[in-house]
C-alpha cells in the first residue's frame, strides 16, 4: 500500500442527509482509496456504489443524518451507508435486516471484489 498522507481506510464519516453530502461522501472515499492499490476502474466502480447508497439514504431516508463506513474486508472493500427510516416501512421481500437495525434504521452494504 502506498504511504501517501489524508484520508486513509477505514473511513466512518457523519453527513447530513442533503443532497449536497453526496459530492463530499465521493470525495473523502476516492482519497482513502487512492493508498489502496486499486485499479482505477474498481475505485471508479466503489465511487459509484458511494454515490448510489449515500442518494438512496437521502432521498428515502428520514432525519438529518447519514452515516458512511468504508473498509478494507481483506478480499473486498466494504462500504456501509446507514439512515433512519420511517417506522412504517417495511424490508423488501426477500430482504433480511441487519441483526442491530431495528425498523427505525436501515443499511445498505455493497462489496465490489479487489
Amino acid at each position: 500500500r502506498g504511504e501517501g498522507g489524508g484520508v486513509r481506510l477505514p473511513v466512518e464519516i457523519d453527513l447530513a442527509a442533503e443532497k449536497a453530502s453526496i459530492p463530499g461522501a465521493r470525495l473523502v472515499v476516492a482519497e482513502a482509496l487512492h493508498d489502496e492499490q486499486l485499479d482505477a476502474d474498481v475505485i471508479a466502480d466503489l465511487l459509484i456504489v458511494v454515490s448510489e447508497l449515500v442518494t438512496n439514504a437521502v432521498v428515502h431516508g428520514v432525519g438529518n443524518a447519514v452515516q458512511l463506513a468504508v473498509r478494507d474486508a481483506g478480499d473486498c472493500i466494504e462500504i456501509t451507508v446507514v439512515s433512519r427510516c420511517r417506522a412504517d416501512v417495511d424490508p423488501v421481500p426477500g430482504w433480511t435486516m441487519l441483526p442491530t437495525a431495528s425498523p427505525m434504521s436501515s443499511a445498505s452494504v455493497e462489496k465490489v471484489r479487489k
